[in-house]
């Protein structure tokens, strides 16, 4: 479902689309379908490697493929607007990141042992959250709100309201 939400937030951003974006979507959008086959593998089979592999490589797949959707349409404003912050973009990229590595990571783990392949798994959270600490230390969500608040007035919104 978090996967999914992003899809929807980030096509919020992206204003143009051409063959290589449906493409890339089409791919994210099969890992999405593959995801209950997978995850009734994992089922029966999560005391076994190939279950842990499977879906951590389910789940990787499809963080990957929409980091690469967003890399794709961003990249020098290629599909979404000119004046979409470059940290922003930035920002996103690297939470889009960090969410597929714990399960990229737990792969090779599961060949070792499979109880701590399933450990790693819970790093995904605790890395995404990470991930915006670190943006914000940096100081760059004043420019992420900015934009949200410039986006905001150009819809006719009030971004103070919460409506």
């Amino acid at each position: 479902g978090i996967y999914w939400s992003s899809h929807h937030r980030y096509f919020g951003y992206i204003r143009r689309f051409d063959g290589r974006l449906v493409a890339l979507n089409m791919l994210f959008l099969m890992f999405i379908v593959l995801m209950p086959f997978v995850a009734s593998l994992f089922g029966q089979y999560h005391f076994l490697p190939i279950g842990v592999i499977a879906y951590a490589a389910e789940v990787a797949a499809i963080g990957l493929t929409l980091a690469a959707l967003w890399w794709y349409a961003t990249r020098q404003h290629r599909l979404v607007d000119q004046d979409l912050d470059e940290i922003f973009i930035h920002n996103r990229m690297i939470i889009a990141l960090a969410s597929p590595l714990p399960f990229l990571l737990s792969i090779p783990l599961a060949l070792i042992s499979e109880v701590a392949a399933l450990t790693v798994w819970w790093l995904a959270p605790f890395l995404a959250l990470g991930a915006l600490r670190l943006i914000e230390r940096k100081g760059s969500g004043n420019r992420v709100e900015s934009w949200t608040a410039r986006l905001a007035q150009r819809l006719g919104r009030n971004p103070q309201s919460r409506a």
